[in-house]
């Protein structure tokens, strides 16, 4: 006997086909009526949803559809904060959507760290910005202060050469 998981029914409970295989060949002969009763109900079981096709379309992808508008909807709009009802839909869309809201939310997340990482680095441009200004008034203020001190110092240079002047003058005169 070999078991194969087929997943959840709608109540949650595991879904399991398990595989016979004769253990004698003794029981081969019921076995292989049971198989065939099996494989006869299975293809007409198969068989149904290609006859039944257009409204099994309808009813699967109707759901399908309408959730693959909703994110267009929220990609268009940026409301990302919304919400698909899947309250009556399949497990399978419940399934996806949950994915999607994890999504959504880890994207969320992201993108407030962006915002707030973005406020933090606009702060520190602001203040950098303040510093290089004071830095540059400085430099001015230190250019200014220099070329005062040149001037003066030429003004002190020029007035002591003008009074030794006027002294070796006085005395070389007979």
């Amino acid at each position: 006997m070999a078991s194969l998981p087929l997943g959840l029914d709608p109540g949650g409970e595991p879904v399991i086909l398990y595989l016979l295989h004769p253990s004698a060949k003794r029981s081969a002969p019921s076995t292989q009526s049971c198989t065939s009763a099996f494989c006869c109900t299975g293809a007409s079981r198969c068989s149904w949803p290609v006859s039944a096709r257009p409204s099994c379309r309808r009813s699967l992808l109707a759901p399908l559809r309408s959730f693959v508008g909703f994110m267009e909807s929220v990609a268009e709009t940026g409301e990302y904060s919304r919400r698909f009802d899947s309250s009556r839909a399949t497990a399978e869309l419940r399934t996806l959507n949950a994915s999607y809201d994890r999504l959504i939310e880890s994207l969320a997340r992201q993108h407030a760290e962006l915002s707030q990482r973005t406020e933090e680095l606009s702060r520190t441009n602001v203040t950098l910005m303040e510093q290089m200004l004071e830095r540059e008034r400085a430099e001015q203020a230190l250019r200014a202060s220099e070329q005062q001190l040149r001037q003066s110092q030429n003004s002190r240079r020029w007035a002591r050469s003008r009074a030794a002047s006027r002294t070796t003058s006085t005395t070389c005169s007979p």
